[in-house]
């Protein structure tokens, strides 16, 4: 698949919906959108360092010859895209610009 073919709108669309930063979820949120700007990177930040936490546990595991678990890589692996979806829908990062970046990162594509 070619990556201009892929779209990434409805999955962003379905995270923004079912992961909001607001006033019913973070009543300290309520009236005050600066804090909530913050509070949503911040929030996802802590939510992406425990994704790599279990990343980081599972090699630790196989580098002292324990069987590394691919359940919960794929868990990490999943809620690491979520929470890179959540952060880009956050600060305005549209799936264009997300595969602008890519292509401008990674010229081969």
């Amino acid at each position: 698949m070619k990556i201009d073919d892929f779209s990434l709108d409805p999955l962003i669309e379905f995270i923004s919906n079912n992961y909001r930063f607001d006033g019913g979820s973070y009543p300290e949120l309520r009236e005050n959108p600066e804090k909530t700007f913050m509070f949503g990177v911040s929030h996802t930040a802590h939510h992406m360092m425990k994704s790599t936490a279990t990343v980081a546990t599972e090699a630790e595991k196989a580098d002292h010859g324990g069987k590394i678990d691919t359940a919960a890589l794929e868990i990490a692996v999943v809620k690491q895209l979520v929470n890179t979806l959540k952060l880009a829908s956050h600060i305005g990062f549209t799936s264009s610009d997300l595969v602008a970046s890519i292509h401008g990162i990674y010229q081969k594509l």
